[in-house]
């Protein structure tokens, strides 16, 4: 082996031993040293170094001044704006107040009351027309001239008068006999024709009402 070659081989310096190139670098230069990227603090460093120098130039001072110039304008142009002409982002469809408010379910709209049946008139408006109502006048004491005025009278107010036999007893007070159900009917006619007079029921087949006309 050739003087000058311990340590080493053809493939590079041994274990332990120093490298050719190491040896052959000069002395103060430390390029070798660290990988070409240099460690991360040299990194950092080097960064801070190029951003200073280019906020340091003219050119960079004169665009950085110009950004906070437009900026400026940009914001006064914002708040000088009317409030209703300024730009808005809207992430979804717009929803109005009315929308907003919860909307209490009202319930079904219900149908319209049918009106109750009238109740059947009772009054004595109600009774049948005195043409459809026969009555039968029986002198029971009355003399011939009340019986002839009492007769006008049937006739005026509209009965169906028809003229029976005398009755076989004088009677001190008049009578109106009336046929079952017309107890309203006999109460209007004793009403109109004879006030006063005792109404008495009877199952009669020729007349609706019978009057035996006594002396009052």
């Amino acid at each position: 082996m050739p003087a000058g070659t311990e340590g080493t081989d053809k493939l590079g310096p041994r274990a332990g031993g120093s490298s050719g190139l190491a040896s052959k670098a000069p002395p103060g230069d430390t390029r070798h040293r660290y990988p070409p990227t240099g460690p991360p603090k040299a990194r950092v460093r080097l960064g801070l170094e190029f951003v200073l120098r280019v906020v340091q130039s003219r050119a960079a001072r004169t665009v950085l001044v110009a950004l906070l110039v437009a900026a400026g304008f940009a914001a006064t142009l914002y708040l000088l704006a009317p409030k209703g002409s300024r730009f808005s982002i809207q992430t979804g469809p717009t929803r109005t107040q009315s929308d907003t408010l919860e909307r209490p379910d009202l319930p079904p709209t219900p149908p319209p009351l049918t009106p109750p049946a009238p109740a059947p008139d009772l009054s004595p408006t109600a009774l049948p027309e005195p043409s459809r109502i026969v009555v039968v006048l029986q002198p029971a004491g009355a003399s011939s001239s009340l019986v002839a005025q009492v007769a006008d009278q049937v006739r005026r107010l509209g009965y169906a008068l028809r003229s029976g036999p005398p009755a076989g007893e004088a009677l001190d007070r008049s009578v109106v006999k009336y046929r079952p159900g017309l107890r309203g009917i006999a109460e209007r006619f004793a009403t109109e024709v004879r006030p006063g007079a005792l109404l008495v029921e009877e199952q009669m087949e020729d007349a609706d009402i019978r009057l035996l006309l006594g002396k009052t």
